[in-house]
């Protein structure tokens, strides 16, 4: 990224400045010294831009101050951006605000965007690696402290003050920021922190769209689909949408293919879905993936390709995303697609279950009760069930009522059996019941007579 100098050319270095700051000159011919003044400063800023290209950091961050001292804003923008990503510097939001600050009140949209975003969130919502706060963070003695305020002047910490934040998102905005512009229509839509206002957040995106911010077609595109202060219209959206997406944002593209299978004929088109899928899935876009891969395995827009199905779930999985996991697993356990490894199967279930996903559990435990690619193990199968069900599973309820009530854990417990029996059947569908009178008919407990209360009404059992 190379700084955008307003004014063009640069300032040549006085001779009598001590903080090495570009000054401009002060007297003598003033056509000779505004040639020497640009000509000077152009020269600090190639030799900066070089150091940042060469990675030599800490010296382009040097010569990046001396811009900065001397007034520039682009340079005070810059220098707030490296004390924000630690580049060249110790990663230190204070010193960060205290530079977009200079960099806001001389004029620039992007440092008032930047301003208001670390105002709004604070330090403590941003992330902390390598950051003055983890060294200084938690010790309170007079020595650390003077120690710290030695090195860190500017202080560890960014107080949240939404007030002020949104005071420069506003101005960034006027300023014509596209990004502050989709930001505060979003505020201005919700009404937080903001009085509500529909048609100021609409023309907000329209200005924002005006500069081709790919967030705000999508923002526009929304508002199209669910009618919301603008009249429905699902070809605005599609066209809006579209038009993100050509400009390269891959959510946008992921929408795009969704939105394609979702609208009504005569606009709905599946192979318009599975090309944009494809675009986002070319760029890593993992849920386009599980996407792409629901088209493969129905032959909609494509043709059907199992293989495919499972090359896009594998490269979702490898990624972490929680669903590809278990489906990838459950190919692996019935041999669909490939060829049956219960071991590979149980390796993907695990994966899934372990970051919460029920329907992983739920077949992790099943895996452990009939020792399946593991040796078979109740208490870790009733363990797994429990996590699932208590997610809303009926089946982990189910299979949990079971093994409780026929003793595979330890002595019957009828009472806890119809528990769980009872939280399975106040979420069951007619499916599920009739399986379930039959459960209750096994331990000799009564059917329910009354439908279920509903979840919110029916605790999950302790």
């Amino acid at each position: 990224m190379s700084v955008q100098i307003s004014g063009g050319r640069s300032p040549a270095l006085s001779a009598s400045d001590r903080t090495g700051a570009v000054q401009p000159p002060r007297s003598g011919g003033w056509l000779r010294n505004l040639w020497r003044y640009r000509a000077g400063r152009e020269r600090l800023v190639n030799r900066m831009e070089m150091a940042f290209e060469n990675n030599d950091l800490v010296r382009a961050v040097r010569l990046l101050k001396r811009l900065a001292d001397g007034g520039d804003t682009d340079a005070q923008l810059r220098l707030g951006r490296c004390f924000i990503e630690g580049r060249g510097v110790v990663r230190n939001f204070p010193e960060a605000v205290a530079w977009l600050r200079r960099a806001s009140e001389g004029g620039s949209a992007e440092a008032q965007r930047l301003l208001g975003q670390l105002l709004i969130s604070g330090s403590a919502g941003l992330p902390r690696t390598y950051a003055p706060d983890q060294w200084y963070g938690g010790i309170d003695t007079a020595a650390a402290q003077a120690n710290r305020d030695l090195l860190f002047p500017t202080g560890i910490e960014v107080p949240c003050n939404e007030a002020e934040g949104l005071q420069w998102m506003e101005r960034a905005a006027a300023g014509g920021d596209a990004m502050a512009q989709v930001y505060m229509a979003r505020r201005y839509l919700s009404g937080t922190g903001v009085p509500q206002d529909p048609e100021r957040a609409v023309a907000l995106l329209r200005a924002s769209m005006e500069a081709d911010c790919a967030d705000a077609y999508r923002a526009m595109a929304s508002l199209y689909v669910y009618g919301r202060h603008v009249e429905r219209n699902e070809k605005e959206a599609l066209k809006h949408l579209r038009t993100a997406s050509e400009l390269g944002n891959v959510e946008a593209m992921g929408e795009l293919g969704l939105l394609y299978l979702k609208v009504p004929e005569p606009l709905r088109n599946p192979s318009e879905a599975a090309k944009w899928f494809l675009r986002a899935v070319e760029r890593h876009h993992t849920p386009s993936m599980i996407n792409l891969a629901n088209l493969y395995a129905t032959g909609q827009g494509v043709q059907q390709d199992m293989g495919r199905v499972v090359t896009l779930l594998r490269k979702a999985a490898r990624q972490g995303n929680v669903p590809a996991q278990w489906r990838l697993g459950s190919l692996y356990e019935k041999g669909q697609a490939v060829e049956q490894d219960l071991f590979e199967a149980a390796t993907w279930f695990r994966k899934a279950a372990e970051q919460g996903y029920a329907a992983a559990q739920f077949d992790l435990g099943l895996f452990y009760y009939r020792g399946r690619a593991m040796k078979a193990d109740p208490r870790a199968a009733a363990e797994w069930l429990e996590k699932a069900a208590r997610q809303g599973h009926v089946e982990a309820a189910i299979n949990l009522g079971l093994i409780i009530g026929r003793g595979r854990i330890g002595e019957p417990d009828m009472a806890r059996a119809r528990e769980w029996l009872d939280f399975a059947w106040e979420r069951a569908g007619p499916a599920h019941r009739t399986g379930l009178g039959r459960c209750y008919a096994e331990f000799g407990l009564p059917v329910p007579e009354e439908p279920a209360p509903g979840p919110e009404a029916a605790p999950t059992p302790e």
